[in-house]
């Protein structure tokens, strides 16, 4: 299991954070360490650049992993470099070099689900207390009135689905029907996905649970 924090965003629209493992060690500092990666102009300020510098220079120095063919440049290269190189004007991202979140472009996100591939899924946060507020209500409702199992269900069909990790109700929308009672279900307030053959952990949703959000 990891962690993963998003601090901004690049301007392909792609997620800059750090990614840590349970025990608190950073996935990226592991990487550069073993050799295995570079260290990105977009880690600057990170809280452990300095760390990440180090292991990278130490690397270099050994020849490890991506460093194994490196050769230090020469003076000549330096200088043609500063000769050939010539930097490119870069438009400014959102009118300023920082990203300012407070602008009416941006909407608050809570990540709900990660999935191997690292493609995130989010829920707007204002919109975090209604979602819960519906899971409570279907709780409440299939605590009170025992949920029939057994349903048929139809491709594109939203239903409840009973998820297997805390057992609990939640709403999804079938996505693939197979044989042998193999269904595939999408949770669509969360972004997760599973794999159901026990009919009994389907059944429809009670009236009014079939609003989007």
């Amino acid at each position: 299991d990891v962690f993963v924090e998003v601090e901004s965003m690049d301007r392909g629209g792609n997620f800059i954070g750090r990614l840590t493992t349970v025990d608190g060690n950073s996935a990226s500092f592991m990487l550069v360490q073993a050799g295995l990666a570079k260290v990105h102009e977009s880690a600057y300020g990170a809280p452990n650049y300095k760390q990440l510098i180090e292991a990278e220079e130490k690397c270099r120095k050994e020849r490890i992993g991506v460093w194994t063919n490196y050769e230090e440049p020469t003076a000549k290269d330096e200088e043609e470099n500063e000769t050939e190189n010539v930097p490119e004007v870069e438009e400014p991202v959102l009118g300023a070099g920082v990203i300012n979140f407070n602008d009416s472009r941006f909407r608050r996100v809570v990540v709900t689900y990660v999935t191997p591939e690292l493609k995130v899924y989010v829920q707007y946060a204002e919109q975090g207390a209604k979602v819960e507020q519906l899971q409570t209500d279907l709780r409440e409702i299939f605590s009170q009135t025992k949920p029939v199992g057994g349903h048929s269900p139809k491709k594109g069909e939203l239903l409840a689905a009973r998820f297997t990790a805390d057992n609990e109700w939640y709403r999804a929308r079938v996505e693939k029907i197979e044989g042998n009672n193999r269904i595939s279900v999408y949770f669509i307030d969360y972004g997760n996905r599973e794999l159901i053959t026990d009919l009994s952990r389907l059944t429809q949703l009670p009236p009014g649970m079939y609003f989007s959000h």
